[in-house]
């Protein structure tokens, strides 16, 4: 993102946190939920043993997004864009500096 290119990501862990398909990159389904999830109490749990091995609905999806961005020179400068715009603004250091400071005040108030 920080290069300005286009992102392609599955939907494991995080990533829906960073990614908003369509509009600053891609996210190819298949992921969610066989390697990390929040357990009953919370807890993050983790197992990554399935990314180990091709899964047909992934490299599917894979195969369908990325032959989209090669034929597509518009969206990749488009998802490009729009994810270093959200690089410079939404994940800049001052902007982890300061909501960092705020987690750490609310949690010694």
């Amino acid at each position: 993102m920080a290069a300005g290119l286009a992102i392609v990501v599955t939907d494991g862990w995080v990533m829906a946190e960073y990614i908003d398909h369509g509009r600053n990159g891609l996210i190819v389904p298949g992921r969610y939920g066989t390697c990390s999830w929040m357990d009953s109490n919370g807890i993050l749990r983790e197992y990554y043993k399935p990314v180990f091995s091709a899964d047909p609905a992934v490299t599917n999806g894979l195969v369908e997004v990325l032959s989209s961005l090669i034929k597509d020179a518009a969206m990749r400068r488009n998802l490009g864009d729009a994810g270093l715009r959200g690089i410079e603004t939404r994940f800049s250091i001052e902007r982890w500096n300061r909501d960092i400071a705020k987690a750490f005040d609310k949690a010694l108030s």
